[in-house]
């Protein structure tokens, strides 16, 4: 049995025929001819863990492309893309296309407004940003200025912001064009504070908002806040006008200080925005945004659709449904530049439940699931041997035991006692949960309805449960956008597979705002005292090396206790046209189609 069997598996069979949207199926033993089996007798390629850089040369196809996890990374390294010729010579005007996704609606208040992180950054600003440009380091992110030019800290518990001269609304109903105000910024945070759901965690700790003068925002903590600026940098972390937010189009529509204009929007389509003459940013001494038009087609689930647009010249960007189509393309056309890319730690495959409520409170059912994945089928047969264990956390904050920063994920063996296949033991703990062949665990589990790779992947998981364990899983099928929604308001029954854990651009997104007991983002059910204890204490801790330790010991304890259980999570294989420059992704924004989108006012071509 070879280690793509379900890769071939899945290409042969017709997943349409086997579900349709909002159906529901029982996955058996036979229903699908799934393996729980993992490989042959190659030895696993290296995924996480060590620092290391490209070197010189440009990313593109004109060498024989590598073939193990570690070739590739160093072959298409962000660092090569700094090479690329003409890289030093920016243009302004034309168009740039992608294949991207629906929205579902605008708000960035939502319980949902994570979506927003890959559409905001084009239509708003918030007070600090991060880097993204081919010239950038894209495994390490600081923040940068964005509607504040600079801050000052003058101590722990304050934060003052100065802002840039000259800033305008876009010039759309219903703020045409007026000057943006301190006030306006106020408003803006104070809506995140006090109305959001996805981002208030942030400002939990924050005990005003004010606005001295028409130059400066003032931040007053009620404790240290080591987290702040880090967290700011997300692209949902925004300033929205009154006018706006407080109307019935918040839902329907963006009007911000963006690079871009939002032009049409079709629900379920495309969406087209346009440049803002009257934007305030430079980069390099150019004006910003290069390109004078920015066109998103939704592709969801139609990845020949994708593929035959990206050979056409339709699109000027393509995302690879894997490591062999982007070899493939390479071949076809040598001259394309590609850029394989960590999978990020706010986009992780994994498998969130009802933990709060018989069946899956008990922990031992939990840790048992854990045990009875097969990781190993998934990295071999899901994604063609490149992919990295998965955990959301940012790995790139921890440093390895040289005493570098870390640039790539996790390492299996530092994912807790559980992130392993180990049937024995998995069936000892579902055995001792009182569960067995004649009295099988069964519950709903949901996912999108959409045939995907990411489908296969959690038809592959409740394959494996049946087989170790006898596990009967019902999966049921749901339209993107109302899966998305369910994943939110966790209003689906027993688990629901997601890859939705992000984005956060500093290690307490993805510990205190999803896992503390208080925090507006816990929609996991998560409420243990020890853990909350950890994770207050990070976020006051500004000794680095002392929150490295606490935070690995909230990491731990979330691991071991199976709140969430994960999976494996492939590498991108992005691929762009030569002409075009800084279509870039880094290790938390993937550009374009995700939380990368801030770069497209960067982007430009030939």
């Amino acid at each position: 049995m070879t280690n793509n069997y379900w890769t071939r598996r899945r290409r042969a069979m017709s997943r349409r025929g086997f579900l349709a949207t909002g159906s529901a199926a029982t996955i058996g033993a036979a229903s699908l001819g799934l393996v729980g089996c993992g490989g042959d007798d190659d030895e696993e390629e290296s995924s996480g863990g060590s620092t290391s850089t490209g070197g010189e040369g440009v990313p593109d196809g004109h060498q024989s492309v590598g073939s193990t996890t570690e070739e590739l990374r160093q072959q298409f390294h962000f660092s090569k893309l700094k090479n690329v010729p003409g890289s030093d010579a920016p243009k302004a005007g034309g168009k740039f296309t992608f294949a991207g996704f629906d929205p579902g609606n605008w708000s960035l208040i939502e319980p949902g407004a994570s979506i927003m992180s890959s559409f905001g950054p084009h239509h708003y600003n918030g007070l600090v940003t991060f880097p993204i440009s081919d010239q950038d380091d894209a495994h390490r992110l600081e923040p940068e200025g964005d509607l504040a030019k600079d801050w000052e800290q003058p101590d722990d518990l304050t934060y003052i912001f100065n802002l840039n001269e000259g800033v305008k609304w876009q010039n759309v109903a219903p703020v045409n064009g007026r000057a943006l105000t301190a006030e306006d910024v106020v408003y803006g945070y104070q809506l995140l504070k006090d109305k959001s759901k996805f981002q208030a965690a942030t400002y939990l700790q924050v005990a005003s908002i004010t606005a001295p003068d028409d130059k400066r925002v003032v931040f007053k903590m009620k404790e240290p806040a080591a987290y702040l600026l880090n967290n700011m940098m997300g692209p949902t972390h925004v300033v929205v006008p009154r006018e706006l937010a407080e109307s019935d189009k918040f839902k329907s529509t963006a009007v911000g200080t963006g690079p871009f204009i939002l032009e049409s929007w079709e629900p379920g389509g495309t969406w087209k925005a346009k440049k803002n003459p009257d934007y305030f940013r430079k980069w390099q001494g150019h004006q910003l945004p290069f390109l004078d038009e920015v066109e998103s087609r939704n592709f969801t689930g139609k990845d020949a659709a994708r593929l035959a647009a990206f050979r056409a010249g339709e699109l000027d960007t393509l995302w690879a449904p894997e490591v062999n189509t982007f070899k493939d393309l390479l071949k076809e056309m040598p001259d394309l530049i590609g850029q394989i890319v960590t999978p990020p730690p706010g986009a992780q495959n994994y498998i969130s439940m009802h933990i709060e409520k018989a069946p899956l409170n008990d922990v031992r059912v939990r840790q048992a699931l854990s045990l009875a994945m097969d990781r190993e089928a998934i990295h071999q047969g899901i994604f063609n041997g490149l992919s990295g264990p998965g955990y959301s956390q940012d790995w790139s904050f921890f440093k390895d035991q040289s005493g570098k920063f870390r640039e790539w994920p996790w390492e299996e063996k530092e994912l807790g006692d559980f992130h392993h296949l180990d049937v024995a033991e998995a069936k000892r703990l579902y055995e001792a949960a009182g569960y067995s062949s004649s009295n099988p665990l069964k519950i709903k589990y949901n996912h999108q309805s959409v045939a995907s790779v990411s489908q296969d992947l959690h038809l592959l998981i409740l394959q494996q449960w049946k087989e170790n364990l006898g596990v009967e899983a019902e999966f049921v099928g749901t339209e993107t956008v109302g899966w998305i929604g369910l994943h939110y308001s966790r209003n689906y029954e027993h688990a629901l597979g997601s890859w939705y854990s992000g984005p956060a651009f500093d290690p307490d997104g993805y510990s205190f705002e999803v896992l503390h007991s208080k925090s507006p983002g816990n929609i996991y059910g998560v409420n243990d005292p020890e853990l909350d204890k950890i994770l207050e204490a990070q976020r006051k801790e500004m000794d680095y090396t002392k929150r490295e330790e606490l935070l690995t010991q909230a990491m731990l304890k979330d691991l071991n206790s199976c709140y969430r259980i994960w999976t494996r999570n492939a590498y991108k294989c992005a691929l762009r046209k030569p002409a075009y420059h800084n279509v870039v992704d880094t290790i938390h924004a993937w550009g374009n189609i995700g939380w990368g989108a801030k770069g497209d006012e960067k982007v430009w071509t030939a």
